[in-house]
């Protein structure tokens, strides 16, 4: 299933390529584009599952879904 969801805390290209990197690591998840103007991150994932775990791995990077709660504690983390 191909998805795209849009995320908070998305500010520059950095952001861009720590997300490529952990959500392609992922069992399930492929051909993942980051759109930084639009703060959107589209993909495509194999269940619901699937789904759940690249929600919670963007909370945990401090990338969270609008609408989720963005605390000062899971603001993005620059490496």
């Amino acid at each position: 299933m191909n998805t795209t969801i849009q995320i908070q805390n998305l500010k520059y290209g950095g952001c861009e390529e720590i997300i490529l990197q952990q959500l392609s690591k992922i069992e399930g998840v492929d051909h993942v584009q980051v759109v930084v103007e639009l703060s959107e991150v589209r993909f495509k994932y194999d269940n619901e599952i699937v789904l759940e775990k690249v929600y919670k791995k963007l909370n945990d990077l401090g990338y969270p879904v609008v609408g989720a709660i963005n605390t000062l504690s899971k603001k993005a983390k620059s490496y």
